[in-house]
């Protein structure tokens, strides 16, 4: 299930100035090996085997940033960032062919949107009821 990582809103009378964060709580992606430490390599490995990231966290700002730029004038709007959170365990052979065991955190399914507060659409995402719900001030 999709959860909500970070939310700017911009009215119309605040148009003129930067979108106002009011969510801002970045899902971070690590993997950790029971009993070891991860090294640099080992999430490069990892990351590239899966293809999602295994470090960090996605860009929720610059993502949202053009479209909150683009919103129409005057209308109070919400931008949002959503992603799926992903737990996978894995297993590795060291150099020296003991295995080891961890848990890889990620995340799938990046939603970045926007959304006119007072204008409601019945084919909307969970994550933008989600955002519309928690964020928006009009009704």
């Amino acid at each position: 299930m999709q959860r909500v990582v970070f939310a700017q809103r911009k009215t119309g009378m605040h148009l003129e100035h930067e979108p106002e964060t009011v969510f801002d709580e970045p899902y971070v992606a690590r993997a950790e090996l029971d009993g070891h430490g991860v090294t640099a390599a080992l999430n490069a490995a990892i990351a590239e085997s899966i293809g999602h990231p295994v470090e960090g966290d996605f860009d929720a700002q610059g993502a949202l940033s053009p479209l909150m730029a683009a919103a129409d004038p005057g209308k109070e709007v919400v931008g949002y960032v959503a992603v799926t959170p992903a737990s996978v365990v894995f297993s590795v052979s060291c150099v020296n062919g003991a295995p080891a065991h961890g848990t890889l955190a990620t995340w799938l399914d990046e939603e970045v949107g926007i959304l006119e507060c007072g204008l409601s659409l019945a084919d909307e995402s969970d994550a933008a009821r989600e955002a519309r719900s928690r964020f928006c001030t009009a009704s």
